[in-house]
């Protein structure tokens, strides 16, 4: 950080604060006490922070803030990756950059740079030892929102509602049978409770019912009778004066509720607006009951009325989910949803051990739809709310998103990250989207999967960006730079990449981008003086960057060259007319080669 910026006066040290964009602003807060007050007077906003707690003691922590001072409306995430007692990682959208800070300073600094005491998500992912729970409640003491992921382990998930949830307003939980070994989370002081489990039902009883102290509950699977529920509500009439802490219960069954014996002795009132029932006690307190039954899609539940409308004016005024849900009705409907030409902006896909999730944005991203694409059913989340959909014929993932892929045109999948699977189920994803712009396997993959995964999955990518050194030997490393490929990076800081002379006289890639390697300025002087004596000779690559683990410096690797200066940069320019744009900064080296 040149000090010239600090001894500004100010008022135009201000602007220049005012000027910065929120990874700016979060780097140059810690370079100083100085700085980090600066910025916490600043006009950053935050809207939301993320941890996510992966196995491995492996956290990834997401800030979405804004500047203020920024007429634009920009939100752009600023991701920072975690290992424990290791350098972080950051992504502030223009490639991994390794900052000199552990986890347990940075986070700190994040809460106190934006004068927070909690984290807005905290999402539990594959863990499976208990004892780390109490590491994740030293590092986030509170938050808004746990979420305990369906591939943790059953005793991680017990354990964290019982260490995790008194810490959280919100909780979410991915498995239901664990809750009948918590009776008493029931009777805990949360804002919102989800169990989001469809496999297996949770079976909740009268008694769950009446000791709930839960603000409001959402169950997406359970077998509840209609005698319970009954009595619950008789009991709830006889309780006059007396306070219920639950302002919203809301249960799914596969089978539906048979209202006639819900209601059985009951005096209601029926709400046309809504379609609602009203229950209405001595003291003036009311009791809705909306049934709204498992959304079972079929032809049969789709009204004629709808297909005798406009259909054309129909089918623009439906969001994403509705147009989906609508052209799964039938062959017709299918056709036409088909026949609308809806463009999505972009769609994102995450590929899990148990489920595909799709996010979609159709127009912005305030508009954006997610859905979770099990075998037998799709969860869909708008609005903060989770839909649940089932449809007879579509037993397998591969219908569901074969169906997807279909009834848009000329449908590209923009981010494809492969997050976690097994091999075999790669070849169905290679069937299912057979093109998309970017392809990342992610992080927390073993190497071994990740350069499985490169070899089938890279020829349906624009980009392919990997986290692992993939590279055996010099044959790997060979077969791989050679590639016909139009954008490759590799971030791998723990395990670095070894480039020789060699490498990159034969590399076929367009862009490549490598972090962390090791090549001698030697090399890379040599490399030069070769390309100025190739004359008409073909070099296909248009962009290396390289990561390097030491400083490089500069005069070694132009030594002997004759270059000139443009746009403060080295510039050579062969007899054919070619030219390369050299930027050495640090321990990055950029050649930008140009016709």
């Amino acid at each position: 950080m040149p000090i010239n910026i600090l001894s500004l006066q100010a008022t135009d040290l201000q602007y220049a604060i005012n000027s910065m964009d929120v990874g700016e602003l979060i780097a140059f807060s810690l370079c100083s006490k100085r700085t980090k007050n600066l910025v916490k007077s600043s006009n950053m906003l935050l809207i939301k922070t993320t941890a996510a707690v992966f196995k491995n003691d492996y956290i990834e922590f997401e800030i979405l803030a804004f500047q203020g001072s920024f007429d634009r409306d920009i939100h752009k995430p600023i991701q920072f990756f975690l290992p424990a007692n290791r350098w972080m990682q950051v992504d502030r959208g223009n490639g991994i950059e390794r900052w000199k800070f552990t986890r347990s300073h940075c986070i700190a600094h994040f809460m106190s740079l934006f004068k927070v005491s909690e984290v807005t998500y905290l999402i539990l992912g594959g863990l499976c030892q208990v004892p780390y729970l109490d590491t994740v409640k030293q590092i986030f003491p509170r938050c808004y929102t746990l979420k305990i992921g369906k591939n943790c382990s059953d005793e991680v998930t017990k354990m964290a509602i019982l260490k995790l949830a008194p810490i959280a307003k919100e909780v979410e939980i991915g498995k239901n049978h664990i809750i009948n070994d918590i009776p008493h989370l029931w009777t805990m002081h949360l804002e919102f409770v989800l169990l989001n489990d469809e496999e297996r039902p949770l079976k909740l009883t009268l008694e769950d019912l009446l000791t709930l102290n839960i603000g409001s509950v959402l169950i997406l699977n359970t077998n509840i009778t209609e005698r319970d529920l009954n009595i619950f509500m008789k009991l709830w009439m006889k309780g006059s004066h007396r306070f219920y802490a639950p302002e919203t219960i809301k249960l799914h069954t596969t089978n539906g509720f048979r209202m006639d014996q819900v209601f059985k002795g009951i005096q209601y009132e029926t709400v046309l607006r809504d379609y609602s029932y009203q229950l209405r006690r001595g003291d003036g307190e009311k009791l809705t009951i909306l049934n709204v039954e498992v959304c079972i899609l079929s032809a049969k539940l789709m009204p004629i009325c709808l297909l005798s409308l406009p259909i054309e004016e129909v089918l623009m005024s439906m969001d994403i989910g509705d147009l989906i849900a609508f052209s799964v009705c039938s062959k017709r409907t299918k056709n036409l949803v088909k026949a609308s030409n809806r463009k999505m902006h972009r769609i994102e896909v995450y590929v899990e051990e148990r489920y595909i999730r799709f996010r979609v944005m159709e127009r912005n991203y305030y508009e954006l739809i997610s859905f979770h694409f099990f075998d037998s059913y799709i969860e869909l989340n708008r609005n903060d709310l989770v839909e649940v959909w089932r449809k007879q014929d579509f037993t397998q993932i591969a219908h569901w998103i074969a169906h997807f892929m279909s009834i848009f045109d000329d449908l590209i999948v923009d981010y494809l990250n492969i997050v976690t699977a097994s091999l075999y189920y790669l070849d169905t994803v290679k069937q299912l989207i057979p093109k998309c712009r970017r392809l990342h396997i992610n992080e927390i993959c073993s190497r071994a999967f990740t350069k499985d995964a490169f070899w089938k999955l890279y020829p349906i990518a624009e980009r392919v960006v990997i986290y692992k050194n993939i590279f055996d030997d010099e044959t790997d490393k060979s077969k791989i730079l050679t590639l016909n490929l139009k954008d490759l990076s590799f971030k791998d800081w723990e395990n670095s990449f070894k480039l020789e002379l060699d490498d990159l006289l034969t590399l076929n890639i367009a862009r490549l981008s490598m972090a962390a390697t090791t090549i001698t300025e030697k090399a890379l002087n040599r490399f030069l003086k070769l390309w100025m004596k190739g004359s008409h000779t073909f070099y296909r690559p248009k962009n290396i960057r390289l990561q390097l683990w030491n400083v490089v410096n500069r005069e070694e690797v132009l030594r002997g060259i004759k270059y000139q200066i443009v746009s403060n940069r080295p510039q050579l320019k062969r007899a054919d007319g070619k030219e390369v744009l050299i930027s050495i900064r640090g321990r990055c080296v950029i050649f930008k080669f140009q016709v």
